[in-house]
């Protein structure tokens, strides 16, 4: 696992793109619309690729539904967790704050808008888009989450 350290943190220096938690439980994948919406309403851990396209998954890694990222089996991999609110904050201002990290982190190619992005720290953010809790995929090549 590439890492890398910004400030006091070390970060992962790549996507998460594993398909089980650390104990070995399998997560299962999405493939449709209604697996995403069942294990939304049943508190099933999912992941899906955006589009549920294997592709996007070469260059972004998995999108997890909440309840996998919440489990206490734990997504991240061994010797890793998830961070914490707290934690993204501490990296937002080592950066120089909220309007200014985000240039700071981003992968300089794979964004819609690529003005002013300078990735200082080899953080190397990438635009892999989200699935709503609505089902719908947005905004590949305009944000991650």
């Amino acid at each position: 696992m590439k890492e890398i350290n910004i400030g006091n943190q070390i970060w992962m220096a790549e996507n998460l793109s594993i398909d089980h938690f650390q104990n070995g439980d399998l997560i299962g994948e999405a493939k449709s619309i209604k697996d995403w919406e069942d294990a939304d309403i049943n508190g099933i851990p999912a992941w899906c690729h955006y589009d549920n396209n294997d592709k996007n998954g070469e260059i972004y890694g998995k999108l997890y539904n909440w309840h996998a990222v919440i489990d206490p089996r734990n997504l991240a991999p061994k010797n890793w967790h998830i961070p914490k609110d707290e934690e993204w904050e501490i990296l937002s201002l080592y950066c120089g704050g909220n309007e200014h990290a985000g240039k700071k982190l981003k992968s300089s190619s794979g964004w819609v808008n690529n003005e002013g992005i300078i990735d200082n720290y080899g953080f190397c953010g990438l635009p892999g888009g989200a699935r709503l809790w609505y089902f719908k995929f947005q905004s590949i090549g305009e944000y991650g989450c």
